[in-house]
């Protein structure tokens, strides 16, 4: 499978298989190509006027699918409450359960 998205200056760029496998890798939500079941119904928007056909419609699940949610910039959200926070996980939550969205992983 190969998606073709019009570029912003009108030109077609292919997407192989393997960039959209590792997009919907990195998502929680799906990520939705022409082929996929569910892409007609998330490509419409209210205004029934517009109809537009995206090569992919990522729908997110949270904002861990729109921010790169590594160690470290969870680390410079929290600034100097990072580490209390992380102390104060590790007693109620030290398998990390609760690990969605901005985690703050348990002190060890």
């Amino acid at each position: 499978m190969s998606v073709e998205p019009m570029a912003l200056e009108g030109t077609r760029r292919a997407l192989d298989a393997t960039a959209v496998d590792g997009l919907r890798a990195r998502m929680r939500g799906p990520v939705l190509t022409a082929s996929d079941a569910g892409y007609d119904a998330a490509r419409r928007i209210w205004n029934s006027m517009i109809d537009k056909r995206p090569a992919l419609v990522a729908r997110c699940a949270g904002t861990a699918d729109v921010i790169d949610e590594n160690a470290q910039t969870v680390r410079d959200s929290y600034g100097a409450n990072y580490a209390r926070l992380a102390a104060l996980k590790a007693t109620p939550d030290p398998k990390n359960l609760f690990r969605l969205d901005q985690n703050i992983a348990p002190a060890v």
